[in-house]
């Protein structure tokens, strides 16, 4: 279904009208399909806020892992753990396009054209899967962490209760999406 971006362009078409006063006036017209949420516009804006609310949550407990100052990521001069440092840093990529293709499906009005829709929809779809599961690299990390090491602090446990709620959060987020999925108008 995902179409190489050159493709869309086949979408529009140039049309040529003309003016009173003789001259050519020419815009694009959009003449491909069009998709939109099944759902009445309360019901729109409930789902709007879902995915918003989802989106901060995600950023927030990106940062309350990075914040906390855990042993494993060389907090109080610990050096720092690969198989933990990794994860969390492969984790920001994830959680900051989530939160720009939930801006994008918020900000976009009426239906989405195909490309709104390749670009949006689906690919926040593909983005909660890599979220998920950097979440759950990252909670699995740190529970190694855990358990190989003795000196666990406040911290460790801070940044593995942030982990594993990340990785709630896009179980829940995923199958939010797979629930209210758009319809082909």
């Amino acid at each position: 279904m995902r179409k190489k971006t050159r493709d869309y362009a086949n979408d529009y078409k140039i049309v040529s009208e003309t003016a009173k006063n003789g001259k050519t006036k020419k815009h694009t017209v959009y003449t491909g399909k069009y998709y939109r949420y099944d759902m009445p516009k309360e019901n729109l804006r409930a789902l709007k806020l879902i995915y918003a609310v989802c989106a901060i949550g995600f950023v927030a407990l990106y940062l309350a892992m990075g914040f906390s100052g855990s042993l494993s990521l060389g907090g109080d001069g610990e050096s720092a753990t690969a198989y933990v440092v990794l994860p969390y840093v492969i984790l920001l990529l994830p959680v900051a396009m989530c939160a720009a293709k939930v801006a994008g499906i918020i900000c976009t009005r009426g239906d989405f054209e195909f490309a709104q829709y390749d670009k949006y929809v689906l690919g926040l779809r593909k983005y909660s899967v890599v979220l998920t599961v950097s979440a759950v690299a990252c909670a699995v990390g740190i529970v190694i962490y855990i358990i190989a090491h003795s000196k666990v602090s406040y911290a460790d446990i801070i940044f593995s209760g942030a982990a594993l709620a990340n990785t709630a959060l896009g179980l829940f987020f995923i199958r939010i999406q797979d629930r209210y999925d758009c319809i082909n108008t």
